[in-house]
């Protein structure tokens, strides 16, 4: 296609996009599905939209009147110069409506499409001993590609409280590198590793999905089992007892079913399974956990403990609460779609049309979406995102202190604790982000105080940088950090289709095609820093985050949080292992 040809067909696109509220792929999808149509290519296996099928209909004629078209329809028809007679108007928005990637259930063919080929992009700190807790060598401030691939990547993982990372390849393979302390990096030992290395205990298991954790690491397998690795003193590893490292895989016992996705926190580890439950394990300490309780205990005097889940235990029951009345409403049954965890909260969308939003955990500087900073122990609803009937949730995700949710036309909202503001500052409710609110988001990651999003042909960043994870570049006097949404330049006209951060580190999925070859190769490739491995052992920590803006902050747990849970058994049950544990404060 002529480049003139191609710049205003994506022009069209995109104007089509903000006119009909969906994001530019499917729009693409429904000018593919029109085309296919009027060169009768369409598969006969695909299912007839009932516009479609209607259309053959004296009342499809008169449906299909500019009066009565729909936007699609309507779109097209002022693009193309108006309708030309009532006939053409009817079969114009026949093939249209076949056309539509809301009215038509996606084939087979659509579902199994594998991830277009795509390079591993690499922003931030590589003094994997360092990272966090001292000044650190070899920071990458401008995006590099990660060349240690045999084979090309379909997944990229971190989390916000992780310094280390995963990388899935095309044919399942896993690929880990970072701070090893207690082997979550799942080689056999616990020494750091620079490049992306094979995990050969996986091998000839097809991976599809992974998450990272503080000091532990979540691995899913396509077939639906769960191997977990690294620092499991809390029980974060789900294998039934409290175990100080496993440095290599170990598969997970999941009661009555395989597992759908995995999301890991500073100490805890959350699940969905194939019938969409919940399931949860590790350090209750906030409840993180959703199981109604912290688990918290005096064991002897100046001594408290908590009752660690050892292993995966369902969460059966969620909630709603009114704000006014303080009325609860209970649900059980609730199936969910996407899940995401923070330092030490969790946020999950249902399955179906509703999509509810759900937030349960640590609830300062209002990451859980409630108006408040209380602490919530069973997964409440998120009644903003409720009442907005006419968005509908699809993906949500986690930084140490904030949440975010994306619908489906592209939407992102987020509330907790603001990136980079001044202390204090934070956002108690959902709330769309305004820079963004004519983009399509495709991706976002969040990390102990930065964003970085995938929209459209844009990376956009911002918040605090602790190792130029935000991308912004090596010219002298950039700055690293930004207080509102900013273009990471080096990136622009490049389709990002995935994007991870980790602590002082990101992971972009960049798609390969003619257009990007230029800017990918541009880029130049990633040189991380080769240290001795030496200084700052497991005994250093981060920095802690404060509990709350100052305003609201008090002694002891946040409000809400007097609940207590009474010292548990060490027998297993139905709902999983318990132990006693003690965690930091």
């Amino acid at each position: 296609m002529p480049k003139d040809a191609e710049a205003e067909r994506l022009k069209k696109m995109k104007k089509m996009s903000r006119v009909l509220g969906i994001n530019i792929h499917q729009v693409a999808a429904m000018l593919e599905k029109q085309e296919r149509a009027a060169n009768g290519e369409i598969d006969e296996e695909e299912e007839t939209p009932p516009a479609a099928a209607a259309a053959a209909t004296p009342a499809a004629a008169a449906a299909a009147s500019p009066e009565n078209d729909d936007p699609f329809s309507k779109f097209m028809r002022e693009q193309n110069g108006g309708a030309q007679g009532e006939g053409a108007g009817a079969g114009a928005a026949g093939s249209d409506a076949a056309s539509s990637a809301v009215t038509t259930k996606p084939s087979a063919k659509k579902k199994d499409e594998e991830m277009p080929p795509c390079t591993v992009l690499f922003i931030g700190g590589t003094d994997w001993t360092a990272l966090g807790r001292r000044p650190t060598e070899g920071d990458i401030l401008c995006p590099k590609r990660l060349l240690s691939f045999p084979k090309k990547i379909k997944f990229v993982a971190s989390g916000p409280t992780a310094c280390h990372s995963v990388c899935i390849d095309v044919q399942g393979g896993v690929y880990t590198w970072g701070r090893n302390e207690f082997g979550g990096l799942g080689h056999g030992d616990t020494a750091p590793r620079a490049h992306p290395t094979l995990v050969a205990a996986l091998s000839g298991t097809r991976m599809k999905q992974a998450s990272c954790g503080k000091t532990h690491t979540g691995i899913l397998a396509e077939n639906g089992t769960l191997y977990m690795m690294g620092g499991g003193k809390l029980g974060q590893l789900g294998l039934g007892r409290a175990v100080e490292s496993c440095t290599e895989p170990k598969a997970v016992e999941v009661p009555g079913g395989t597992v759908e996705k995995v999301a890991c926190g500073a100490e805890f580890t959350a699940i969905i399974d194939n019938r969409g439950r919940l399931l949860t394990f590790g350090s209750p300490q906030d409840g993180q956990l959703g199981g109604g309780t912290t688990g918290e205990f005096i064991e002897k005097a100046g001594k408290i403990s908590y009752d660690l889940v050892l292993a995966p235990a369902v969460v059966s029951t969620f909630f709603s609460k009114d704000a006014r009345t303080k009325a609860i409403e209970e649900f059980r049954g609730v199936e969910l779609a996407d899940i995401a965890c923070g330092k030490s909260h969790g946020v999950a969308v249902e399955k179906g049309p509703r999509a509810r939003v759900f937030t349960w955990g640590f609830g300062g500087y209002g990451r859980l979406g409630h108006a408040c900073q209380d602490q919530e122990l069973r997964p409440r609803m998120v009644d903003v995102l409720a009442r907005m009937t006419h968005l509908k949730v699809t993906k949500v995700a986690a930084g140490a202190g904030c949440s975010l949710a994306i619908t489906e036309n592209g939407h992102l909202f987020y509330w907790g604790k603001l990136p980079n503001a001044p202390r204090g500052e934070a956002t108690m409710y959902p709330k769309i982000v305004e820079d963004l609110s004519n983009w399509q988001t495709r991706s976002v990651a969040g990390s102990n105080g930065a964003l970085l999003v995938a929209a459209e042909t844009s990376t956009i960043s911002w918040g605090t940088s602790v190792a130029g994870e935000l991308g912004y570049g090596e010219d002298i006097g950039t700055p690293r950090t930004s207080t509102k949404p900013k273009l990471v330049n080096a990136l622009e006209g490049l389709t990002v289709m995935q994007v991870a951060m980790g602590l002082g580190h990101s992971l972009l999925l960049a798609e390969e095609n003619e257009k990007s070859q230029a800017i990918l190769k541009g880029l130049g490739e990633c040189v991380p820093f080769e240290g001795d491995g030496g200084g700052g052992g497991a005994e250093e920590e981060e920095e802690e985050e404060e509990e709350g803006p100052p305003a609201k902050k008090r002694r002891g747990r946040p409000a809400g949080s007097s609940k207590k849970g009474g010292k548990g058994s060490s027998k297993k049950g139905a709902a999983g292992a318990k132990g006693k544990g003690r965690a930091k404060r």
